[in-house]
């Protein structure tokens, strides 16, 4: 939650707990009045989605695992090649 609003409990005021659960609920802002003049908003706080934990792998055995994965797939000559006649170099 945003730190720069000051936090109020509101555990023990069931109306204020009916209206959060509305808003929340619905998604969507909701405007208070008081004698027809707008005095505040109750807005629902996003939700944040965590993501899942991932196995964390120290960054020299990634690369040591990914070492070789294109054998096979990429003719590492011709593309070469590529990348010199593209660059205006031809080979």
């Amino acid at each position: 939650m945003n730190r720069a609003f000051q936090p109020i409990d509101i555990s023990n005021a069931p109306d204020l707990i009916r209206l959060t659960e509305e808003v929340r609920a619905g998604g969507r802002p909701r405007v208070l009045q008081r004698d027809h003049k707008d005095v505040a908003i109750v807005m629902p706080v996003p939700v944040r989605h965590r993501r899942a934990q991932q196995e964390k792998i120290p960054p020299l055995d990634g690369l040591r695992a990914s070492a070789g994965s294109w054998r096979g797939l990429v003719d590492a000559d011709q593309l070469k090649r590529d990348i010199e006649a593209e660059r205006g170099n031809p080979g």
